[in-house]
């Protein structure tokens, strides 16, 4: 299975939506096309409402995407996580660490700039 990646920068703010398998075997790659579209704004909405799995290495990438948001003064808002997303968020008692909203903003259109990683 693939990793649904789409990022909107017309949004204020902007929101990433990421779906499919978040594990080890694409993480790597989640992380540089992350990186690559750090907004350049306060916040940044990343919606995991479709996520299928997600393993430790997911939560990994989560916690690095978090800090990294920080580090240039953005707020990461998680919105909608997957059952499998929060299973994992309340086993390592991280839910209250996320700043987590039931809304999701997975039924809106992504821009061009969108796309699967393989």
């Amino acid at each position: 299975m693939s990793i649904n990646f789409q990022h909107d920068i017309s949004n204020t703010p902007p929101r990433t939506i990421i779906g499919g398998e978040v594990t080890i075997f694409h993480a790597a790659e989640l992380k540089e096309r992350m990186l690559d579209i750090l907004p350049d704004s306060e916040h940044w909405k990343i919606d995991l409402a479709q996520v299928t799995d997600f393993d430790g290495a997911g939560l990994q990438l989560l916690l690095w995407a978090k800090r990294e948001a920080e580090q240039h003064g953005i707020e990461i808002q998680v919105y909608a996580p997957s059952q499998i997303v929060l299973d994992v968020l309340e086993l390592v008692g991280l839910t209250h660490y996320f700043n987590i909203s039931a809304e999701t903003l997975a039924d809106e259109p992504a821009t061009e700039d969108g796309g699967n990683i393989a």
